[in-house]
């Protein structure tokens, strides 16, 4: 029981990391001039 506890917390650990992920990405597509330009 504890080790599907776990599993599930490192998948839902995984699913918020990737959606944060994406809204770095969709932020830095709305702003040409933002974090990628900057460090590049």
């Amino acid at each position: 029981m504890s080790f599907f506890v776990e599993r599930s917390f490192i998948i839902d650990r995984a699913q918020r990391f990737h959606q944060s992920e994406i809204r770095n990405l969709k932020s830095q597509i709305m702003t040409p001039d933002g974090i990628g330009l900057k460090t590049g």
